[in-house]
């Protein structure tokens, strides 16, 4: 009887498990991690995002690309950019963008098309599950149920609670029923020092509403400054820098000192880039006038360190370290090519070990240490910083880079040859 009573118990508990691992396997294809980038190239926040290969759009939430100069998806270490923007519901929370026409060898056969749950077939109680990059830990699964179905007068909208964990970079990932159908996106949570497992989604059928309605015309002013800057910043990350500069320029007028900020720190980069200094440093001093900003200092540092100017960018990095912490790896990496450009070696190198614990400066300030032990024929010191860069940033292609250098150099082809294969895997 015992047996009996234990095969019982033990049945539903194999099922339920294998029901999760075929939920993963198809639909794990048909979600992305999204990664936001600066006007400097680092990542600002990072969330997830749903393919729905049918419309050909790829979702994820308004919050997580808000202040975006490039959003790129990556599954698998592969990255391809998005596209055009298709809509944008800033009060429910949804982004919706094409797929790039530049991405053409990432497979849409390798994409599953995720059915969609009917809003008549959504009950509490129901078995959901939760797919997404939390902390930026690819596509991890997490189950729960329905813990409610939520609706806010105040903005017209419907949330489905779920108790499935979520954590920050969830936001814009799927949420799944028990039949693998895709019920909406993960978009916020209550804060888990207050309240357990109280998080929310976007149904599906609110982003679908969204994405038709749009009808890709760009139909607010909203739309059409978006498309706008989505156009410019191509222009940017292809090299078209005075290209950029009009179509940013274009977006200025109508919009608040706050955005304008913002694009002015994009046209200075631009002319940056393009070697006027003269102009970059005019545009940074503009931006710095209307809204002050870490960001706009650390550029026009840059602009200064490139004149030669060593006193007054010391001044905006030091600036950014007393105003600005949570930008002090950034601060201390500038710091660092500063001393090292005025010849002071031993502050250079106490810049650089300071910048490493900021993950957005840490490869380059890592590989920056590599160079300066190579300038000292310290092979093995340049090799030991080159890995330890990889231990906390393994998709670094610029270090695996300098690995095969620095091995070649040393007449070890076979490990040159596999940082090399390495590093060309990485960057494509």
């Amino acid at each position: 009887m015992r047996l009996s009573l234990l095969f019982l118990v033990f049945i539903p508990m194999i099922a339920i498990g294998q029901q999760a691992v075929k939920i993963f396997a198809k639909s794990n294809d048909a979600v992305v991690r999204i990664i936001v980038k600066d006007q400097f190239g680092r990542t600002t926040s990072q969330g997830s995002g749903v393919v729905l290969k049918e419309q050909g759009w790829v979702v994820t939430n308004q919050h997580v690309v808000r202040g975006a100069y490039l959003i790129l998806a990556e599954h698998e270490g592969r990255y391809f950019p998005l596209d055009s923007i298709v809509a944008v519901d800033a009060q429910r929370d949804i982004f919706i963008m094409s797929i790039s026409a530049s991405a053409e060898d990432f497979s849409w056969k390798e994409i599953p098309t995720l059915k969609l749950v009917s809003q008549d077939d959504v009950a509490v109680g129901q078995k959901i599950y939760a797919l997404g990059s939390p902390y930026g830990f690819e596509n991890t699964l997490t189950e729960g149920i329905i813990s409610g179905l939520r609706s806010s007068a105040a903005k017209q909208q419907d949330f489905i609670q779920i108790s499935a964990p979520i954590s920050s970079g969830s936001s814009g990932g799927a949420v799944l029923n028990r039949k693998g159908r895709l019920l909406g996106i993960s978009t916020w949570i209550v804060d888990a020092r207050t309240a357990q497992n109280l998080n929310f989604v976007v149904p599906i059928w609110d982003v679908i509403r969204v994405g038709e309605s749009a009808d890709g015309k760009g139909n607010s002013t909203k739309m059409i400054e978006l498309q706008l800057l989505s156009d410019a910043h191509r222009s940017f990350a292809h090299g078209n820098y005075a290209e950029s500069i009009s179509k940013f320029k274009a977006i200025l007028s109508g919009i608040d000192n706050e955005d304008g900020a913002m694009i002015g720190q994009y046209i200075a980069n631009a002319y940056h880039r393009m070697g006027e200094l003269d102009s970059a440093l005019v545009h940074y001093n503009k931006c710095l006038s209307s809204k002050r900003s870490a960001n706009a200092y650390l550029g026009r540092a840059a602009v200064l360190l490139d004149q030669s100017e060593f006193d007054y960018a010391m001044s905006d990095y030091y600036h950014v370290l007393a105003k600005y912490p949570e930008e002090s790896g950034l601060a201390h990496l500038g710091l660092g090519f500063l001393y090292l450009a005025m010849d002071q070696k031993q502050k250079c190198r106490d810049h650089f070990f300071e910048a490493i614990r900021d993950p957005r400066s840490a490869p380059t300030a890592y590989l920056s240490l590599a160079e300066m032990a190579l300038e000292n024929g310290r092979f093995e010191m340049a090799i030991e910083l080159c890995k330890q860069g990889l231990d906390q940033h393994p998709k670094e292609a610029v270090l695996h880079q300098k690995l095969a250098a620095i091995y070649r150099a040393k007449g070890d082809m076979q490990k040159s040859m596999e940082h090399q294969q390495e590093a060309s895997r990485l960057l494509n």
